[in-house]
């Protein structure tokens, strides 16, 4: 749709004319596709309807930064994850360990000021709350959208695979995607190898799919199924789509039985064929 398998850039443009420096985390608002531009440091649009690429906010010179302005004014560092509430896109900036709210014309502020984070990554809304991935702190956070009050939701802190039905006496590893579906976050442990599940209320954890510390490619239900690095994380139709870091595949997982199957790419055969 938009870029050239093995052209890192900055450039604007129409399909493959356009480039992008490790794109990361994406989101769908209003006929355009919102791109967080890890490594362009830039949160990029793409027209669904035509593949005309533009930059939104921040500048691409190689210099990340906390700035908030408007448009190439402001500066990012390491922007991943992006969600939106149907208003505002909400990006992590994982090298500045802030949450940056962002307007459709571009303009971006600082969220949650005198909250500290870790290395934030995955980043979800139900269009009151947002839930963010607090990486390197092992915590999955809760920031009220009308306050900015940040609460934990689930997580003690401490490196670990342990399920609990008090969300703040579970532990994660390396957690990195987050998607939200039924009122339920589901979330990538990627060093665990395992998908978990946090009520987005209660914070209570459980372990969906993946045998915590085993590797492999294994199609299968609940524990019997194995990840290769699982990170990126979407919902839809009942079902959650992963993509795996080491594996180079996209899994699909039933929510309601836990059941895993391999939907696209051949684990460890990298490429970019359609």
């Amino acid at each position: 749709m938009a870029g050239t398998a093995g052209s890192s850039g900055a450039d604007n443009g129409t399909g493959a004319t356009a480039r992008f420096r490790y794109p990361q985390g994406l989101v769908v608002l209003g006929g355009n596709l919102y791109v967080a531009d890890t490594n362009n440091n830039q949160i990029r649009v793409i027209n669904l309807a035509t593949a005309v690429v533009t930059t939104l906010a921040g500048i691409s010179d190689g210099y990340p930064g906390a700035l908030d302005g408007d448009g190439a004014t402001a500066r990012f560092g390491g922007p991943t994850g992006i969600t939106t509430d149907g208003t505002y896109l909400y990006v992590t900036d994982q090298l500045t360990n802030r949450i940056r709210k962002v307007t459709t014309t571009g303009v971006t502020t600082t969220m949650s000021v005198g909250y500290t984070f870790n290395r934030p990554l995955g980043i979800a809304t139900d269009g009151t709350s947002l839930f963010v991935l607090d990486a390197d702190n092992r915590l999955v956070r809760r920031i009220d959208i009308a306050t900015e009050v940040v609460s934990t939701l689930a997580g003690s802190g401490d490196t670990g695979s342990a399920d609990n039905a008090n969300g703040l006496l579970a532990s994660f590893s390396q957690i990195y995607g987050v998607t939200l579906a039924g009122g339920q976050l589901y979330i990538t442990d990627t060093q665990n190898q395992t998908i978990r599940q946090v009520d987005s209320v209660t914070g209570a954890t459980s372990t969906l799919a993946g045998t915590v510390g085993v590797s492999g490619s294994a199609d299968g239900t609940g524990t019997a199924a194995t990840f290769g690095a699982p990170k990126g994380i979407t919902s839809y139709g009942g079902n959650l789509y992963v993509a795996e870091y080491f594996n180079s595949t996209i899994r699909k997982i039933v929510i309601s039985t836990g059941v895993t199957t391999t939907v696209a790419g051949t684990p460890g055969v990298i490429g970019s064929h359609d």
